[in-house]
């Protein structure tokens, strides 16, 4: 099953067909979609300001395995334990891969 997402240009569409801006099945022509995509944003970042919360929905299809019997759900945590190595000398490239094309 397809999931529905609205997107700028559908709330758009519709706010100016719901000010008889636009005929049904008529689309906003660059220009005025530009204005009205800055019009949004300035509203989403005023309800943002005002701590008002803009809310969407996601489906996620799971497949279970029979006998697992516990589920990890959400975004991945980092569960191990900081190294005690400062970290200017941690590097995420290690020393060999930091000039690959270099010869020894």
């Amino acid at each position: 099953m397809a999931a529905n997402s609205t997107t700028a240009m559908d709330i758009i569409t519709g706010a100016l067909r719901n000010i008889n801006a636009l005929e049904a099945g008529e689309t906003p022509s660059a220009a005025d979609a530009a204005d009205a995509l800055m019009v949004l944003n300035d509203l989403i970042e005023a309800w943002s300001i005002d701590k008002l919360m803009i809310f969407s929905s996601v489906e996620n299809i799971l497949t279970f395995t029979p006998g697992q019997y516990q589920y990890t759900v959400g975004n991945p945590v980092n569960t191990s334990t900081p190294s005690a190595t400062p970290s200017a000398a941690r590097s995420p490239v290690p020393s060999s891969a930091a000039h690959p094309l270099s010869r020894a």
